[in-house]
């Protein structure tokens, strides 16, 4: 996922797709634990897309406080 398909989605998407990929992240966690896992960067992947949805919504709060 890439920043420009962040940018443009509303703050309930947002966090619709936060907890979508938090729980992605707790099921990849899962199988790497258990040696289910094949693709270890997705891990990683998931993490930075996380990020790149907490920035946003950190964006889209210090927008409306100002």
């Amino acid at each position: 996922m890439k920043y420009n398909e962040i940018k443009d989605m509303s703050e309930k998407d947002l966090l619709a797709k936060d907890k979508e990929l938090r729980n992605e992240l707790f099921q990849l966690s899962l199988k790497g634990k258990t040696a289910q896992l094949e693709k270890k960067h997705l891990i990683r992947e998931n993490r930075r897309n996380i990020a790149r949805v907490q920035t946003k919504l950190t964006e889209l709060k210090n927008k409306s406080e100002s």
